[in-house]
């Protein structure tokens, strides 16, 4: 009924080199902020929006592993010439990839940039030691005399290149790369005096990479303008699938691709599919925001407003189907089954309304059922009386709960205050993200010049900071662990092993629900089902380390499922246009108490 739109488409010189090793950063990783991580070598991953992405990445990973062989192959001995000039091509060949990675949109680029820069510092310090090296000179002229006898062949490359460039840069790059790399494994090793005359590919790239630049930052660009088209026709397709099915409704059922349902089930179908909805509209709102530069001159702010009027359009069609749902089944229900079908609603709606973040949502489907019920004075009756009865004991409940909160919250912070100091710098290298693992020095992870909102990820929290994390969702119940919602940057994770308490039991009985008696309200249906899942408003507990993700990644891999973790009341917002370089903290908590609204229970 309901199909899923892809947003992908359719990357003595020994002594010199050892003491230039405490100078040299050891290679950074987002990895590396995670102390569970053993290895914290590999790279962030790609999510792959265009094809080209896998093959860059591919190439960059062997560029960079290539680097720290070499570099540690160097550490062993004396720096060769051809060792030095392999280093010099690989460190060419991460650059050339992370920049077009970075073009894609892929954050992966931008630690493959960061990898860059210490690989350069490495070959800077293996060249400056391979000239202090006696008798080298004959062996550099010789490889300068290489480079001459190929200099015709490389002007006809070159000339080719930017010829093929005005019609197709990327083409032209490509045609490049394997003549460029075999240039640096020559002039690698050369000074500038012996490579200078011979800078015919190095020219002929720098009149193609600008045009290439542009040409797959374009290609982006149209592929997610192909992609939010898409979504939006899918998004159109889920309301007319509402309002047509609603009007379809015929002796309790309703019919859409040859699938049949009750008004209840059809009830569920609105919300699970709208929330699917909102879920892909958050992705697509997150890469629009990432290429925001170049998509038909839209800006961050611009792209924002437009989620958010789609977000309420959702909001507003769902809310609207689910009403004329229930007034139009319930007014043709006989009167004998009205009580049983109220029951089924009430329960259908409760799985899904404390998504909506707004109980107006709840008061509102509540007021229909109501409404429909006085077809039959008795069943009116009922429900007013449990509404009414249950409204008031939710009331008191969750006054009761919010005391005990205040109780239980003592020195906790919330979770970005306890990130946020923690991330207070105080030397003058301002927009890195620094490792938290004990066992490592504090290193830069992610260059992030433009995060502005959070302070940045500091040197270490303190041991066991107590927070207080928001908003606290279960995605599934096969999910080992729990997460709260992303917001601003940071989000919580949490075991689902603590939670062992008889509340939800105690809950049911006090709202007078049994296997044979339902809830005759979305309110009280939705306050059980939210108590046996756990899902609720806060979670108190100690930080115990916090991971870094790229923020592009973490919104873009949720799954449909996930639509609790971007929420629906507002657009998941970045803080810049071409946000491709920022990233996510996730805070890993070991909960010490937990707020549901309606109780509070501690460890």
């Amino acid at each position: 009924m309901f199909s899923r739109i892809p947003l992908c488409r359719v990357a003595p010189l020994i002594s010199i080199l050892s003491l230039a090793i405490a100078h040299i950063p050891s290679v950074p990783s987002l990895h590396a902020a995670d102390p569970s991580v053993k290895d914290p070598k590999p790279p962030i991953p790609i999510h792959g929006f265009m094809e080209e992405a896998q093959k860059l990445f591919e190439e960059a990973s062997k560029s960079d592993e290539a680097c720290s062989a070499l570099y540690q192959q160097m550490k062993k001995g004396a720096p060769k010439p051809d060792l030095v000039a392999k280093l010099s091509m690989n460190v060419s060949r991460l650059k050339r990839f992370a920049n077009r990675l970075v073009d894609l949109g892929e954050p992966a680029g931008v630690e493959f940039l960061m990898r860059y820069d210490v690989h350069e510092l490495e070959r800077a310090e293996a060249f400056n030691a391979l000239m202090g090296m006696p008798k080298v000179q004959p062996v550099l002229e010789k490889a300068a005399l290489a480079l001459k006898k190929g200099v015709a062949k490389r002007t006809k490359k070159a000339e080719e290149a930017v010829r093929l460039a005005a019609t197709d840069a990327i083409a032209a790059q490509n045609l490049l790369d394997p003549a460029y790399d075999e240039y640096e494994s020559i002039a690698g090793a050369l000074p500038t005096s012996l490579r200078g005359p011979f800078m015919e590919l190095p020219l002929a790239f720098g009149q193609v990479d600008g045009p290439a630049s542009v040409q797959r930052r374009r290609q982006v660009d149209q592929a997610i303008d192909a992609a939010t088209s898409g979504f939006l026709s899918e998004l159109e397709g889920y309301y007319a699938t509402c309002k047509s099915a609603v009007a379809s409704l015929q002796d309790g059922t309703i019919a859409v691709d040859e699938k049949s349902f009750t008004g209840p089930e059809f009830a569920e179908e609105i919300m699970r599919n709208g929330f699917v909805m909102q879920a892909r509209m958050q992705k697509t709102n997150a890469i629009q925001h990432f290429h925001s530069r170049n998509i038909n001159n839209r800006n961050s702010n611009t792209i924002s407003s437009d989620c958010e009027a789609q977000l309420t359009l959702l909001r507003e069609n769902m809310l609207q189907a689910s009403v004329l749902l229930v007034e139009k089944d319930l007014q043709s229900t006989p009167a004998k089954e009205l009580l049983g079908k109220i029951g089924k609603y009430a329960t259908a709606f409760g799985k899904y309304v404390h998504r909506s973040e707004d109980d107006q949502w709840i008061q509102t489907i509540d007021n229909a059922i109501l409404k429909a019920s006085a077809r039959d004075k008795e069943t009116e009756r009922l429900v007013r009386n449990y509404q009414e009865c249950t409204t008031q004991t939710l009331k008191w409940k969750e006054r009761f709960a919010s005391k005990q909160e205040k109780l239980l919250t003592g020195q906790f912070n919330s979770l970005a205050q306890v990130v946020g100091a923690a991330a207070q710098r105080t030397d003058s290298q301002p927009g890195y993200i620094w490792s938290v693992s004990p066992s490592t020095k504090p290193y830069p992870l992610f260059y992030n010049p433009t995060f502005v909102s959070l302070p940045l990820l500091g040197e270490k929290l303190g041991k066991d900071a107590p927070a207080i994390v928001p908003a606290v969702v279960r995605l599934d119940l096969e999910s080992p662990v729990w997460i709260s919602r992303w917001d601003n940057y940071i989000y919580g994770r949490f075991p689902n092993d603590f939670y062992k308490t008889d509340q939800p039991a105690i809950l049911k009985k006090d709202l007078m629900i049994t296997d044979t008696k339902p809830p005759l309200s979305v309110r009280a249906a939705s306050a059980v089902y939210t108590a046996e899942r756990g899902d609720g408003l806060t979670i108190g507990g100690l930080v115990g380390d916090v991971t870094a993700e790229g923020a592009l990644m973490r919104v873009v891999a949720t799954k449909d499922t996930g639509a609790p973790f971007t929420g629906i009341s507002r657009p998941v917002s970045f803080q810049t246009d071409r946000a491709v370089d920022q990233v996510s903290l996730r805070a890993n908590v070991l909960p010490k108490w937990y707020r549901h609204r309606y109780f509070a229970v501690a460890k």
